[in-house]
């Protein structure tokens, strides 16, 4: 298991082609809990966005307004924490109080004593059942310092995942800054980032991070199903051939997802 710790907010959010995204499962269309959302994404091959794919959707108005009909929604990025103050051990182990299953996130050895920190995994990862619990197993595991111990409040997020690091802003200067994230957390938990609609019309729209939710309930789902075509570049489907639109591959996605879930 490898990764980094990220100390401070120093460096540059790192800027991938963006995918585009595609509402799979509206909120108001049945919605799903996490796991069933890591198994649509394993069987289409599409997967979970990151946070920080979410915090670039406001600056798209047409993706914005697309994106709102899945929110709040689940993102592919998984945290962990405990308590403020306290040391990371072998393991981060949460009980979802709904299901009653128990989420376990093995902690990297390099990382174990760390305090005040989030650890960071990106899909893809693996969610392994093994009897009551629920194993997170993923390659990378990213360990974020300066994680806030206050439940709520705004910050900056850090130069890797978009998610809350350092110092508590003022909220009145925190709500004009597009750069600033609402966090909300418990006392500890392991579990996917949700992103939240909030009120759009008074500038908070995707401006929460959720490290609250519990993984059994249902919520939205988005996922990356295409790369934007770059200028002069032909545009590639799903399954790998030329189309004329970006708008083909959405169609194709659109009829595996149907037929996935039906199949339940």
């Amino acid at each position: 298991m490898a990764g980094r710790f990220i100390k401070d907010r120093e460096g540059r959010m790192p800027r991938p082609r963006d995918m585009k995204l595609t509402v799979i499962v509206p909120r108001d269309g049945g919605k799903v809990d996490f796991l069933r959302a890591i198994k649509i994404a394993k069987d289409t091959g599409f997967p979970l966005p990151p946070n920080r794919r979410f915090s670039r959707i406001p600056n798209n108005p047409d993706e914005r307004k697309e994106i709102e009909k899945a929110l709040p929604g689940w993102s592919g990025t998984m945290a962990a924490y405990v308590e403020p103050g306290a040391e990371l051990g072998k393991f981060v182990i949460y009980t979802d109080s709904n299901s009653g299953k128990r989420w376990v996130f093995p902690v990297p050895e390099e990382f174990r004593r760390e305090k005040d920190s989030l650890l960071v995994a990106e899909y893809p990862y693996l969610v392994k059942p093994e009897g009551n619990d629920l194993v997170i197993s993923a390659k990378n595991v990213d360990c974020i310092g300066q994680f806030p111990a206050e439940k709520a409040g705004w910050y900056l997020g850090d130069a890797v995942h978009d998610l809350p690091q350092g110092e508590m802003l003022n909220e009145d200067n925190a709500i004009i800054n597009p750069k600033a994230r609402q966090l909300l957390r418990l006392a500890k938990r392991v579990g996917p980032v949700v992103r939240e609609k909030n009120d759009p019309s008074a500038n908070r729209f995707l401006r929460t991070i959720n490290l609250v939710a519990l993984p059994s309930v249902k919520l939205g789902l988005i996922a990356e199903t295409a790369l934007e075509p770059e200028k002069g570049v032909p545009f590639r489907g799903t399954l790998g051939e030329e189309c004329s639109s970006p708008l083909d591959p959405i169609f194709q996605a659109d009829i595996l997802i149907r037929r996935i879930l039906r199949k339940g």
